[in-house]
């Protein structure tokens, strides 16, 4: 995937609307997870397409955080997070 394909998905769900159930799972961090997520994926965008060795670990740590989570998640919650991980991911293929 080229550059501008992520960048144009990555503006596609930084317009999507946090999901409102998910500040409502406790056992879940969601809110942080989304952010540390959104924060990487953001900087790689920025940067055009270059993401530093510490915000790659971070990102995989959150896509770990978010394989186990996401069994537990349904409907609207599910969908958001689904589409961070699959944007974590490409981001993360694109610059190993």
């Amino acid at each position: 995937m080229i550059f501008e394909e992520i960048e144009l998905k990555w503006i596609e769900f930084y317009e999507t609307p946090f999901p409102r159930e998910a500040y409502e799972l406790d056992e879940l961090d969601l809110v942080s997870i989304d952010s540390f997520s959104a924060g990487c994926i953001s900087v790689y965008v920025g940067n055009r397409g270059k993401l530093d060795g510490e915000r790659r670990d971070c990102l995989r740590r959150c896509v770990s955080d978010l394989e186990q989570a996401l069994p537990k998640l349904n409907g609207e919650t599910r969908v958001y997070f689904d589409k961070l991980m699959s944007l974590s991911n490409i981001v993360l293929n694109a610059t190993e």
